[in-house]
């Protein structure tokens, strides 16, 4: 499992790890897939919750040119209102 530039810089904006995205991988749930044209590949929504607790959903992409997962991205949603939060949670613990 690789991240993208993009998906590095969300982990640290939006305070998730390597171990939070495998946990949402091996316990969340899978969304709908879309073909990206350009990359020439799949791009799943996996939607869960990390390792405290917390929503989290990554979108991965899978390559089969290179048999590797790849982490596009990674996003939290308030249960309560739907929008997307960008800052990381008061509290979290931090790396």
């Amino acid at each position: 499992m690789s991240f993208t530039r993009h998906a590095g810089e969300r982990s640290d904006e939006r305070n998730f790890d390597r171990r939070d995205v495998e946990h949402v991988l091996k316990t969340g749930r899978f969304g709908q897939p879309s073909w990206d044209e350009r990359y020439r590949n799949w791009k799943y929504p996996v939607s869960g919750t990390d390792l405290d607790g917390e929503n989290l959903t990554v979108i991965a992409a899978i390559e089969p040119a290179w048999a590797r997962l790849t982490i596009i991205t990674g996003f939290r949603e308030c249960e309560a209102d739907g929008h997307l939060e960008d800052a990381p949670s008061a509290g979290r613990r931090s790396g």
